[in-house]
């Protein structure tokens, strides 16, 4: 399988595997194993969990590539081989999922799924139940879009007798609460190939023996994705794969379509020259929460080629996406870029940074920051903030009092006259969006909170805006969406007559099209012509440009930092006639495009500089039909790749440009983003 590498644009840089500064009073050799890790990311930290033979491991980071090794984490009298843990936080507590032996059994299948709880990420999470009593391992709690409770693990009592596919598999339940499956499991993702079997001739009468396992439920978009690890981390075939279907209301129901069909072995990750054991994975946002990075485990390849080395060791790479598929640089070995860091960034641990506070009593600890007046309207924004397209995402809570709370963000902040707030309401248990406009304030949604919502707990409120729209995000599940007319600004936060507590502040410059944004998105592009004919046409989130007699269509952010991606798929396909995107567009005269087309299998790099134009092939052995491309800008250098592979990466003009849209033909383009970095 083909390596690629993703050039560097920033300073900050690491190399897998990871190093892990030992902080937990563990033999060296024994803080570099972390196998099966998952990653949760809680009031902007983040938090590691992996397999331990005695404990729970705990590893501690701030950025994703410095982690601490903090010890062991669980308390379970009597057990021992604690597999795979996954921690999911809802509403004030954290709970474990995991499996393990009873001490004196030697036998790994007596492994059951069973749940601990901690008041934090720290732990000490202490047992609680025990979700199975049959072979169980490999838990991915998830909580949907809708609020609902979703349990993927991997069993072997579903397909165990199975002549043709005997083997571990993943099924799906729903949970009643955090303590309790529903009882009637469905198969996720089920073997189909050779490269998944564990072992030929198991049971010495012809049935082999296959295994799918680490289930991680990701949604990018409008596609979600269930990825798996298939065989054993010994085999030289051990893989990460990934299933997908169109999002639906639940996720339990899903059919789940392996990529790329049931029968082509064409993994996501597997071993190389230099790494082999490539597996059990989980996957977390960058600090700038717009990327994906895949957190998984692999061995460092020592020794002859039928050496299996058995240490384990935490590694990450980023994932890209293109249209219902992924792409990764994984397993990679030489030095890359760390994950993107926000537009803005304060973890309010260490004092404040570049707030201003105009009425109220703010003070910060190791908790973060504090709001203790109670007398007054407390507020403060973020200097140096100027945007209209952000997501700002603020973990906060309320302390509590019998008179009631009323405290939130500012989603949108000009001065105090102008500005967009989400305020949290305890006394009517609900999430509210108001519009101020020259001292005017106006209610302009409203949505109930969950029954049992505690208050007095961390939750993550997320703003997603785009020009006038804002999407309302509470923990992750989507609440309502208002529309409110305010020019570029900043953020900040808000009190009414209460205190509150704020353990994280984090604002990225981002732009995607999406179904709720089409008109605000639309309001940020210009065609290269004016015309009455529907050049260009949005449909939910996509874009069509249909090359009647405007061929060009460019959104109007014009910077020098930046990630602009999208997915093209040509729908009418004619000799010379080309589409693509313009990584760097500076007028008519000046500019770079990647242009393709896909009837002669060809792409090019179009420059054109003081209106001459030349363009350079290129050769793309692995062309695809629907090409994924992502353009980095960074100064003066320009990176253009075709789904993880480089194309270009040259030194350009150093002055403002945007980017943009270009067909000669029908084309279709979706997945658009713009990333300001």
């Amino acid at each position: 399988m083909k390596q690629y590498a993703i050039p560097s644009i920033t300073k900050e840089r690491f190399q897998n595997p990871l190093t892990i500064e030992n902080k937990g009073d563990l033999p060296e050799e024994e803080c570099r194993i972390n196998g099966d890790p998952f990653v949760l990311k809680y009031n902007g930290e983040y938090f590691c969990y992996s397999t331990g033979k005695k404990n729970v491991n705990i590893l501690h980071s701030q950025d994703l590539i410095h982690f601490e090794h903090l010890g062991g984490c669980l308390l379970d009298e009597g057990r021992y081989d604690f597999w795979a843990p996954c921690v999911i936080y809802l509403n004030g507590k954290f709970y474990m999922y995991y499996s393990s032996n009873p001490q004196g059994i030697n036998d790994d299948h007596a492994h059951c799924l069973r749940v601990a709880a901690a008041d934090t990420p720290y732990g000490p999470f202490i047992f609680q139940k025990q979700l199975l009593d049959l072979f169980s391992i490999d838990p991915h709690a998830v909580k949907s879009e809708t609020g609902d409770l979703i349990m993927f693990y991997s069993a072997n009592n579903y397909s165990g007798t199975d002549r043709n596919f005997a083997g571990t598999i993943i099924l799906v339940d729903e949970m009643t609460d955090p303590f309790t499956l529903a009882g009637s499991p469905r198969p996720a993702v089920m073997p189909s190939m050779k490269e998944e079997m564990f072992m030929e001739n198991r049971f010495g009468d012809g049935r082999d023996w296959y295994t799918i396992e680490g289930a991680f439920y990701i949604k990018k978009r409008e596609t979600e994705y269930l990825m798996y690890s298939a065989n054993a981390f010994t085999d030289p075939s051990y893989f990460i794969g990934y299933a997908s279907t169109k999002s639906s209301p639940g996720l339990s129901g899903n059919k789940w379509n392996k990529y790329p069909n049931d029968m082509d072995y064409d993994p996501l990750i597997c071993q190389n020259d230099k790494v082999m054991g490539t597996g059990h994975n989980s996957v977390v946002k960058a600090p700038n929460n717009v990327d994906e990075w895949i957190v998984y485990h692999g061995n460092d390849k020592k020794g002859s080629a039928s050496e299996i080395p058995s240490n384990r060791e935490m590694r990450i790479d980023p994932i890209l996406f293109g249209k219902n598929r992924m792409y990764t640089v994984a397993p990679s070995s030489d030095w890359m870029d760390a994950p993107m860091q926000p537009s803005y960034k304060n973890l309010c641990r260490n004092g404040l940074k570049n707030e201003i506070f105009e009425a109220g009593d703010w003070s910060t600890d190791w908790e973060g920051l504090h709001q203790k007046k109670r007398n007054t309207i407390a507020r403060c924004h973020i200097k140096d903030i100027k945007a209209e397209n952000y997501i700002f995402e603020v973990s906060l809570r309320w302390q509590a009092i019998h008179i009631g709370g009323r405290y939130g963000a500012y989603a949108a902040y000009q001065d105090n006259c102008n500005n967009v707030q989400v305020i949290i309401n305890e006394g009517e248990k609900t999430i509210e969006l108001y519009s101020v406009q020259n001292g005017c304030g106006m209610l302009i949604s409203s949505a109930r909170l969950e029954r049992d919502f505690k208050f007095d707990v961390f939750h993550k409120l997320t703003i997603k805006r785009t020009a006038a729209l804002f999407l309302i995000y509470m923990d992750d599940v989507f609440y309502m969406k208002g529309k409110c007319s305010i020019r570029e600004s900043s953020v900040g936060l808000i009190t009414y007559y209460t205190g509150a507590d704020y353990a994280s502040l984090e604002v990225t410059e981002y732009l995607e099209l999406n179904k709720e944004n089409a008109q605000e998105f639309a309001g940020q592009t210009k065609a290269c012509k004016d015309t009455p004919e529907k050049n260009w046409i949005i449909s939910g989130d996509e874009i069509t440009g249909y090359a009647i007699d405007s061929d060009r269509l460019l959104i109007m952010q014009e910077k020098t930092r930046y990630r602009f991606s999208a997915n093209l798929e040509q729908l009418v396909r004619k000799k010379s006639l080309y589409s693509g995107v313009y990584a760097a567009y500076f007028d008519e005269d000046n500019y770079i495009a990647v242009v393709l087309n896909v009837l002669e299998r060809k792409t090019a790099i179009r420059s054109c500089e003081c209106g001459i134009i030349k363009e350079q092939l290129i050769d793309t052995e692995d062309f695809e039909s629907n090409t994924s491309i992502t353009v980095m800008r960074y100064d003066n250098r320009l990176i253009i790749m075709l789904g993880a592979i480089t194309v270009f990466d040259e030194e350009i003009w150093s002055k403002e440009c945007c980017c943009g849209l270009y067909a000669e033909l029908r084309t279709k383009f979706s997945g658009i983003e713009f990333l300001v970095i």
